[in-house]
């Protein structure tokens, strides 16, 4: 390989395509083809070091321009952020805790499903003393 070409030509790239395209298809095809495969893989190495060229530029060309330090920094803030709030969290329930709100709370509700399950026997229990479970009243 003599001069290295930088650049990507979006029609040249697809040409080689095709043509390698081919190239497999033509291999395949004839069950043979000992040239093809060597060829076949001459066009692989050409397409490792190819894309290894153009990955090594992209990454130039982020660390350059700033982008990765700035990826950084965005991390660093949005998990500085993250452990702030879950310490915000543990704090206010801790407070909760301590000031009974959740045991107040829990008792409340087992209050509240005890009166729904007596309600709900109460039902019942009416309903079987009138032999009926049509409503007097409508809604």
């Amino acid at each position: 390989m003599s001069a290295t070409n930088y650049g990507s030509d979006p029609k040249n790239d697809l040409n080689e395509n095709v043509k390698r395209e081919n190239t497999q298809r033509a291999t395949f095809e004839s069950g043979t083809g000992t040239p093809q495969t060597a060829e076949h893989i001459r066009d692989s190495a050409n397409n490792i070091r190819d894309s290894a060229i153009k990955l090594r530029e992209t990454i130039r060309a982020l660390r350059e321009s700033g982008a990765i330090k700035e990826i950084g920094a965005a991390v660093r803030e949005a998990a500085a952020a993250a452990r702030d709030t879950a310490r915000e969290i543990d704090e206010t329930a801790k407070d909760l805790e301590r000031e009974g709100v959740i045991k107040d709370t829990a008792s409340s509700l087992g209050g509240a499903a005890q009166s729904a399950e007596n309600m709900r026997s109460a039902a019942k229990e009416g309903i079987s003393k009138t032999g009926s479970t049509q409503h007097s009243e409508t809604y």
